[in-house]
């Protein structure tokens, strides 16, 4: 009896153990909601675990752990070759293609006779006891809780925020996709094989629209981003719906309605809302400290409204390197074009940037300068043109912003592209999952926290830490992004973009409505940039600042390169004060 505890609840104990395999069904939900995709095929996966458990077991005397393993490998190679073949869909696409997959496995398993057709299977081994539930329901949650706490985790809370940023911090946002997809459907299959080992039988009816609402609904009411989402809204709504058994005939109403206040009101589910009020009244307690915290905290907002902004440290002329004219070019385009339908936006674009150099693009608008950068970047791919990075060949990575983010190259953004609601360094900390890649096994496997000590998983820290002493925000780092004024926002970008150590760093507007006084303060920041040894590549329209600070201008014009050379030359050139000097005098 030791083994089937649940039966001292008399007749809920069938209650009990199905609403834990279908809490784990809402995890396998989590893990792609989690990541940002709105994918809803884990009834099919479900399906698919229960058949093969069912069939290997009964047919080909399977014991319980290995038929439970092929409902983990049947769900997964599914999961797998789903996120393969709609790799491209995202949003109401990809929610309505995976309930069509749900809807297809269901009325395939009803017309195959191997499967039994509408009536299934009956008479299948019933040795799933309540401890084995309980064993894998902690493991599964144990692995994704880890999980959730490692360089992997971060990197799923950055491609579900922004998965364009993701990428430009190396994070493969495609594979990481397919893996999610895997691992839904091994869970699902799981808990599909599991089910059938908890009734003895299987037929096609039981994956219907309607178990998907349930677990759905239980799901989003705990919260679609956390862990524990699952269980406290699987407690909740199944313990619910026994409760109001009378009123089973209104239940999709009642899901259907839970789900809308949800998402109106409390659109990050009820155990945020109850941990954060928790967390809150512990901060007013002065129980708990924050570092690094997700959430802005009394201390650090008190500290922010009555500091002084930090000095950057400013580089006098002399300390300036000279840029390495003789040696090889750091990055180098040649012909780069890139046409958007009928539009030509970059055309036949040469240059290159020399070592320790500041170079500055500058034209007037749609003379095609952000798209320069996100040719170099990788959000695009040219139509033509070659480019070398650290005498590396560009080629190969274009249209991969991972890829050339791992080879030397980070950048910002014209728009400001932070987690919002997340730490300045929780945010700062997203740069560095290059690093952690770099370091030893368990850094690499994202499960540095497995460390027996702090100080021996510091190394990502420490460039974190440096990052942001670098540009003078580490007494905000506890700070809520959302609190800060423009011109911190974009120091933020910057230290996230230089935990990588790159070689090249592209800024896009970095200095965009700010006053005269921050315009300095970031161009200051550039120069000790540089002064480190990082090659910076500005796109920016204050020709004042670029002309002072950069060592040349690149001047582009419906998106070829019409001056190039020394700044002081540049701006003298009379194509350029009537292409861009002089419309902006004249206006």
């Amino acid at each position: 009896m030791i083994m089937n505890f649940f039966s001292n609840f008399g007749a809920y104990d069938f209650l009990i153990r199905d609403s834990l395999v279908l809490i784990l069904v809402g995890a396998s939900i989590y893990i792609l909601f989690n990541a940002g995709y709105f994918a809803v095929p884990q009834i099919g996966f479900m399906a698919i675990g229960a058949y093969t458990s069912a069939l290997v077991s009964k047919d080909l005397d399977f014991p319980l752990l290995l038929s439970l393993i092929s409902a983990v490998i049947m769900g997964a190679v599914f999961g797998g070759v789903l996120g393969v073949v709609l790799a491209r869909l995202n949003g109401v696409y990809l929610a309505i293609a995976t309930v069509g997959f749900s809807e297809m496995i269901r009325v395939t398993l009803r017309n195959l006779e191997f499967t039994g057709g509408p009536t299934g299977i009956v008479g299948v081994d019933r040795s799933l006891t309540d401890l084995h539930i309980i064993v894998i329901l902690v493991a599964a949650f144990g692995i994704l809780a880890l999980v959730a706490n490692t360089r992997h985790g971060r990197a799923m809370t950055a491609i579900r925020e922004d998965s364009l940023m993701a990428a430009h911090q190396g994070i493969s946002t495609g594979k990481y996709r397919f893996a999610l997809f895997v691992g839904s459907g091994s869970l699902a299959g799981l808990a599909g094989g599991m089910q059938v080992h908890v009734t003895g039988f299987v037929e096609p009816s039981a994956f219907s629209f309607d178990l998907l609402s349930d677990i759905l609904a239980a799901t989003v009411v705990g919260g679609i981003t956390v862990v524990a989402g699952p269980i406290v809204g699987g407690a909740l709504l199944f313990g619910l719906a026994e409760g109001l058994r009378d009123l089973q005939e209104y239940r999709h109403l009642i899901n259907g309605a839970l789900i809308v206040i949800i998402v109106a009101f409390v659109p990050s589910g009820l155990y945020l809302l109850v941990k954060n009020g928790v967390v809150d009244m512990a901060r007013r307690l002065g129980l708990v400290t924050s570092r690094w915290s997700d959430s802005v905290d009394d201390e650090a907002l008190a500290r922010f409204e009555t500091r002084s902004h930090p000095e950057i440290p400013t580089v006098s002329p002399s300390d300036l390197p000279t840029p390495d004219s003789k040696g090889p070019p750091i990055l180098s385009v040649s012909g780069l074009a890139k046409s958007f339908g009928g539009v030509k936006a970059v055309r036949g674009v040469d240059f290159a940037v020399k070592r320790g150099e500041i170079l500055g693009i500058i034209g007037p608008n749609g003379s095609g300068k952000t798209t320069v950068l996100n040719l170099l970047s990788g959000v695009y791919i040219p139509d033509s043109g070659h480019g070398t990075l650290l005498a590396a060949d560009l080629d190969e990575l274009w249209g991969k912003p991972s890829l050339v983010m791992r080879a030397g190259l980070s950048r910002t953004f014209q728009n400001i592209r932070l987690i919002d609601g997340a730490s300045v360094a929780a945010n700062v900390r997203i740069g560095a999952y290059r690093g952690d890649a770099d370091g030893d096994l368990l850094t690499r496997l994202g499960l540095g926290v497995l460390r027996p000590t702090v100080a021996a998983s510091g190394r990502s820290d420490d460039a974190v830490e440096r990052a942001m002493a670098r540009v003078g925000i580490t007494d905000v780092a506890d700070l809520d992004v959302n609190f800060l004024p423009y011109g911190l926002k974009r120091k933020v970008e910057i230290a996230r973009a230089l935990v990588a150590q790159p070689e090249v760093l592209l800024l896009d507007e970095p200095t965009a409505g700010m006053s005269p006084t921050e315009r300095d303060e970031i161009f200051d920041l550039v120069q000790s940039i540089r002064a480190e040894g990082t090659s910076v590549v500005v796109v920016e329209h204050d020709v004042g600042s670029m002309t002072k600070h950069c060592d040349r201008l690149v001047v582009l014009n419906f998106g070829q390169v019409l001056a190039i050379g020394p700044a002081a030359d540049v701006i003298k050139e009379e194509a350029v004060i009537d292409a861009y000097i002089g419309r902006v005098t004249r206006a």
